[in-house]
């Protein structure tokens, strides 16, 4: 498909006669035609687009399977009770089917990435718009003016949530996240983030069951608990 819309191009050889019409029309096919210097430039950025548009596709390829086998969740925490909680310790534990389990935030997550496809090449020149072209280089004020601000980077904003600690572990059994509230006011719901879960492969795509404990200071009553997750295909 990249081939058939950027095929090679073939240059127009400009011969010397001595005829004045002849050498007229000739400098008129040059000014609307492409040097052989210009097609072969242009043919070599089209072979190496089209390696570089290769490995793109591969990149692209794994891109999507990686996206496809991951689900992204928010862990929310809620007080219901009817004091404070004080120093407040969450485990989660998952079982032992996921490539990883990472923050949205962290630089683990950039698998999630999707990868840039390369630059086309720009459409090989006529006689005449090399020309231009070095003339406009040369004059920079006759190509035109540009604007007084160009183009503003996105800005970042970064998110903070109030879990003091979050640590993240490969253990025996599958990952553990581990997340610390100093404190938690009555009827107060908090979101502790977003976190990431990779299945190991496509066929390990299932629901599962996710186990919680939970620590509370002031509250030591409060123990384990299970959550089952169950994953659905997307609508068409």
């Amino acid at each position: 498909e990249q081939r058939e819309k950027y095929p090679h191009v073939d240059g127009f050889v400009r011969k010397k006669t001595g005829s004045p019409v002849e050498e007229a029309l000739g400098f008129l096919l040059f000014g609307v035609a492409i040097s052989p210097e210009e097609s072969a430039r242009y043919n070599k950025r089209v072979d190496g687009y089209l390696r570089e548009y290769r490995a793109y596709a591969k990149k692209l390829s794994v891109h999507n399977v990686e996206c496809a086998k991951t689900i992204e969740f928010n862990v929310l925490v809620t007080n219901d009770g009817s004091a404070p909680g004080e120093d407040i310790d969450i485990t989660l534990r998952f079982p032992d089917i996921f490539r990883l389990v990472c923050e949205a935030t962290s630089s683990e997550a950039s698998f999630l990435d999707k990868p840039e496809p390369p630059e086309p090449p720009e459409p090989p020149q006529t006689g005449f718009q090399n020309i231009l072209s070095t003339f406009s280089a040369s004059h920079p004020s006759f190509g035109g003016s540009r604007g007084l601000i160009g183009d503003v980077p996105r800005t970042i904003i970064p998110q903070f949530y109030p879990a003091e600690t979050t640590l993240i572990r490969k253990g025996a059994e599958g990952y553990i996240v581990e997340l610390h509230i100093h404190r938690l006011k009555h009827s107060e719901c908090i979101s502790m983030g977003s976190f990431f879960v990779n299945f190991s492969s496509p066929s390990e795509i299932r629901g599962f069951e996710l186990r919680y404990r939970t620590s509370v200071g002031n509250h030591p009553d409060l123990g384990d608990g299970k959550i089952q997750v169950k994953i659905t295909a997307a609508p068409k």
